[in-house]
């Protein structure tokens, strides 16, 4: 469960490392437009990454997230590292995309991912 895991964050991180950046900054040129690209069908569409699992739960520092709840959580770190500035406004987004709110764990695993410290 744990190399599960660390192997998903791992390939997170790579997609974030190979995707479209300025190369003067390691930035992308314009976050809220790569954002809108990618999440649906791209590399930010973390439910097609974990589509490929047969796992049901994944643990994340000792919380159990569903495929679509650790899909937000794993995309609201995304965006964070992307440089949305905070987790209200990754919500605002992710809402505007998908043209629903978000549920209360939905929002809970959204947040915690965005808020997640992790070596940028």
């Amino acid at each position: 469960m744990k190399a599960t895991i660390i192997s998903i964050i791992g390939l997170f991180f790579t997609t974030l490392s190979f995707g479209q950046v300025n190369d003067s900054t390691d930035k992308v040129d314009d976050p809220i437009e790569y954002i809108k690209r990618e999440s649906v069908g791209g590399k930010l569409d973390f439910a097609l990454t974990l589509e490929k699992e047969n796992k049901g739960f994944y643990l994340f520092d000792g919380i159990a997230y569903n495929k679509k709840d650790f899909a937000i959580f794993l995309w609201g770190q995304a965006v964070s590292r992307l440089g949305i500035s905070t987790s209200k406004k990754a919500s605002k987004l992710w809402t505007e995309m998908n043209g629903r709110e978000l549920t209360g764990p939905e929002k809970k695993a959204l947040t915690r991912g965005f808020d997640l410290e992790t070596k940028k």
